[in-house]
């Protein structure tokens, strides 16, 4: 009865470890990227035959970018009770050894998978992201601890890539990749901005340098509400490119509102998530209506 406890008990601390309720964005940005890829003489074939292999391979990079990460922010995970409970490795219900050696082999199974089910482009992209994931949070490189460079690489590895990838596994880009695809990697930078700032004290206790320290709060939140209004240019022109020029014009009038009553800065942010998932969808629906109907 011990021995069951005891596996039923690491399961879930392996489960948690790899955060699945944060997964979603990162998830919609790849199946933007898959639906954006799709032309009509492959619809069918990419949705039967291709479409839950590029879902387990992008499960499988997710979990090992969670987990991975949990391993090496120990230290600034104890520091906030959030962050705490989605950290098993930090209340010790699992051990750091156990998992770095899950992790491993997360991305182990994901990059083999990779390898037999795609292309020699798809796979080397996957194998690039594996490589940022890790970068991302492993010393000596620990790229989000170093300024600049943790915003970059999370708009590559976090965003820009994922949303390639998708591409590239399911065929060609649309006319509006270009676009979306910068605009998924200013989102990405917004999301690691974000989460600095918000992590602000825990962090200067772990001695993470990141770009919030080298800049100071002031003038990183300066810098973030720079990025949230070119997201935001950039959402709107998505949205005429796909021709929804009505749902163009009830943002510029939510916009307006928003101005007028002056809401607080957080009320921003949260309002450009919801735009920005709405932008996005109506994109990705433009794109399969227009391969559904010509």
């Amino acid at each position: 009865m011990s021995m069951i406890r005891f596996v039923i008990q690491r399961a879930i601390g392996y489960c948690i470890n790899v955060r699945v309720p944060d997964w979603r964005a990162y998830l919609g940005m790849a199946m933007l990227g898959f639906t954006h890829g799709l032309n009509r003489s492959i619809l069918l074939y990419a949705i039967y035959n291709i479409l839950v292999k590029f879902i387990v391979s992008n499960v499988l990079y997710l979990a090992f970018t969670f987990s991975i990460n949990n391993c090496f922010d120990i230290k600034s995970d104890m520091q906030q009770k959030e962050k705490l409970r989605k950290n098993p490795i930090a209340v010790g219900l699992i051990s750091l050894k156990e998992g770095i050696i899950v992790s491993l082999c997360i991305a182990s199974i994901g990059l083999v998978l990779a390898r037999l089910w795609f292309e020699d482009i798809p796979f080397l992209l996957y194998t690039v992201l594996v490589f940022l994931s890790a970068a991302y949070s492993i010393p000596p490189l620990r790229f989000k601890s170093i300024a600049i460079i943790d915003l970059v690489s999370h708009g590559f590895g976090f965003g820009l890539f994922l949303f390639l990838y998708g591409i590239l596994v399911a065929g060609s880009p649309s006319p509006q990749a270009i676009i979306l695809g910068v605009s998924i990697f200013l989102c990405s930078v917004i999301f690691e901005l974000r989460n600095h700032l918000q992590d602000l004290e825990a962090d200067a206790i772990s001695g993470t340098k990141n770009t919030v320290y080298w800049l100071g709060p002031n003038k990183a939140r300066k810098l973030l509400k720079f990025l949230l209004v070119v997201h935001w240019l950039l959402l709107i022109i998505v949205l005429w490119s796909v021709g929804f020029q009505f749902a163009l014009v009830a943002s510029g009038i939510i916009i307006a509102l928003f101005i007028l009553l002056r809401p607080r800065f957080n009320d921003y942010v949260r309002m450009a998530d919801v735009f920005s998932c709405m932008v996005y969808a109506s994109s990705a629906t433009s794109h399969l209506i227009h391969l559904l109907t010509v």
